[in-house]
């Protein structure tokens, strides 16, 4: 299973070892700012509901703090907005940990991505290292819990 989770996760061949976040800079679901310019950490992110729901599987099954050191970020400006504000924000208030939201798509653009899957980004100062997607919640889960990010640091 270890194997399937450190070698299952496709590689994204657009942006490679280095590539920066830049600016991105979003609100959680209480209206909080988030900067993850200068960031070292895990970062999720999802562009589907279906990737939300393996994201949400996976650290849901986490700790307080195996969660710390990630930022899950949601790309949810397909969903229209009263749906956002009736609906999405009070469930995602409800959760244990923050949610980054990008409300119109623009600037989590450039972030690779999967139908329906879970990009896990391993970021160092900003900079976008090794990436990879999971469609399942407990390969993912798993895979958040190996020190295989944290201990691969970004040549620049």
């Amino acid at each position: 299973m270890i194997q399937t989770v450190l070698l299952g996760g496709l590689l994204y061949s657009g942006a490679g070892w280095g590539s920066n976040l830049g600016q991105l800079e979003l609100e959680d679901q209480f209206g909080q700012s988030h900067s993850l310019q200068q960031f070292s950490g895990v970062v999720l992110f999802s562009a589907s509901r279906i990737g939300s729901n393996v994201a949400q599987q996976a650290l849901n099954a986490l700790s307080p703090a195996e969660r710390e050191p990630l930022r899950y970020v949601v790309d949810i400006s397909g969903m229209p907005m009263l749906v956002t504000k009736l609906m999405a924000l009070p469930q995602l208030r409800d959760l244990g940990y923050p949610v980054l939201l990008d409300l119109d798509g623009a600037p989590t653009l450039a972030l690779p991505r999967q139908e329906d899957q879970v990009t896990l980004l391993c970021v160092d100062s900003g900079a976008v290292g090794q990436h990879r997607f999971y469609a399942d919640g407990s390969a993912l889960q798993l895979a958040l819990q190996q020190p295989w990010c944290r201990q691969r640091r970004v040549e620049r």
